[in-house]
């Protein structure tokens, strides 16, 4: 197989940095804003859009809903030990990131697939790259000038496709693999109490 060529980040999406609390982040139920944090991504890579907290944002800027978080966003973690991706499917309500993401917003979907961008920056090699990235010694970050240099490999869109395809089904297999051993368990469970 022929090896794709590879692009910078920078070519292919806005990067656009998360909302910098100065605060500890607190729930405010007439907020007319949610907020996405780490905890509010599940261990699949997915976004846990029920219980995002509610806030009230003081800064003017945030209110150009270019800033918000769209439907076909993926969203990396650039802070921390763990630079996960996430790809954004439906829409939410007014929704900003907290500054440990950085909003990769692609600008040419002939081009490049925002899931298929989510899917390859999840895979071991485009991993072990953002890792390479980090600077910092107490809490590791990534740099939003490495970013935008991170080359990002760009088959043809048929195997964007392929790519993402394959992926989904992987994730649903586990699904099913793990629905089906908590039933197993419970079966276990409902045997030996009868005993």
């Amino acid at each position: 197989m022929v090896k794709s060529p590879s692009v910078p980040l920078a070519d292919l999406a806005r990067i656009l940095t998360g909302y910098t609390f100065r605060a500890r982040i607190e729930n405010d139920p007439g907020g007319s804003f949610r907020v996405i944090q780490g905890k509010d991504i599940r261990s699949d890579r997915s976004l846990d859009a029920q219980n995002l907290t509610r806030i009230h944002l003081p800064d003017r800027s945030w209110s150009d809903p270019e800033k918000w978080v769209k439907p076909g966003d993926v969203l990396l973690m650039t802070r921390g030990d763990h630079n996960y991706a996430v790809f954004i499917e439906t829409a939410l309500p007014p929704t900003v990131t907290q500054n440990s993401f950085c909003t990769l917003r692609v600008t040419d979907e002939s081009v490049l697939l925002s899931d298929y961008l989510a899917t390859i920056l999840n895979q071991p090699a485009l991993q072990a790259r953002l890792k390479a990235l980090r600077s910092g010694s107490s809490i590791p970050n990534i740099t939003l000038g490495a970013l935008k240099n991170l080359e990002i490999p760009l088959p043809p869109l048929p195997i964007q496709r392929e790519i993402v395809t394959l992926s989904r089904l992987i994730h649903r297999e586990k699904a099913l693999a793990d629905q089906i051993h908590a039933a197993r368990l419970r079966q276990l469970d409902t045997l030996a109490a009868s005993l």
